[in-house]
């Protein structure tokens, strides 16, 4: 992996603890990826939500992960 897109731990933090703040639940099943405490890409596919973020020229890696389906509570 290049270094410019090196996952940043202190982005990851802060965009971590920003989605614990989020209503998640119209990204029910599905991949998000999350930087800059924005969501950038969503599919119900990993490797879709990764294409979509690779076609973006991101410097930065986001932050993947699948949002569980049925009720989301903060």
């Amino acid at each position: 992996m290049k270094k410019s897109r090196e996952l940043n731990q202190n982005q990851i933090n802060s965009d971590y603890e920003w989605l614990l703040m989020q209503n998640l639940s119209k990204y029910s099943g599905e991949w998000i990826a999350v930087l800059e405490r924005r969501i950038v890409a969503r599919d119900i596919s990993l490797k879709k939500t990764m294409d979509k973020v690779k076609s973006l020229g991101l410097k930065t890696m986001p932050l993947f992960l699948r949002v569980p389906e049925g009720s989301i509570t903060t």
